[in-house]
């Protein structure tokens, strides 16, 4: 009996792989954070490019080399076309006396990787939208 309770002694004493329990503990909200900034890294990034498409297809109704607002709008969706044929979201554009202006709302769940961000803040829609003076007069 007291070779159990010896034994049972230096078990409970071991420290060795207290350091493995803990890492079994904290992986998943690890694993988690890296997911989580993962996703909000593509978003941003994702973000960021839509703006450079809205500034182009501006910069060329702009200048004239688009002639009409509808010509803004299928250069928008041509290049936000994804990989399964949809195009990522709204379009318009609308052009006044001094400036064009196009504005394209997004679906949260259609710029991330993951799909965990729109699970925890909800699936929200992004606004991106450019302004853009115009180089000419319309007649």
């Amino acid at each position: 009996m007291k070779r159990v309770l010896r034994s049972f002694r230096v078990y409970v004493d071991e420290e060795a792989g207290t350091t493995s329990v803990a890492f079994a503990i904290w992986m998943p909200f690890l694993f988690g954070l890296i997911v989580m900034i993962t996703d909000i890294s593509v978003v941003m990034f994702n973000r960021a490019d839509v703006q450079r498409v809205i500034q182009d297809a501006n910069r060329l109704r702009a200048t004239g080399a688009l002639a009409s607002n509808l010509g803004v709008e299928d250069y928008i969706r041509a290049r936000l076309l994804q990989s399964d044929g949809e195009v990522a979201g709204t379009v318009q554009t609308a052009v006044n006396l001094l400036s064009v202006t196009s504005v394209v709302d997004i679906p949260l769940s259609r710029l991330d990787v993951f799909g965990v961000l729109p699970r925890v803040v909800g699936d929200i829609t992004i606004r991106v939208a450019n302004q853009q003076a115009l180089e000419f007069m319309e007649i």
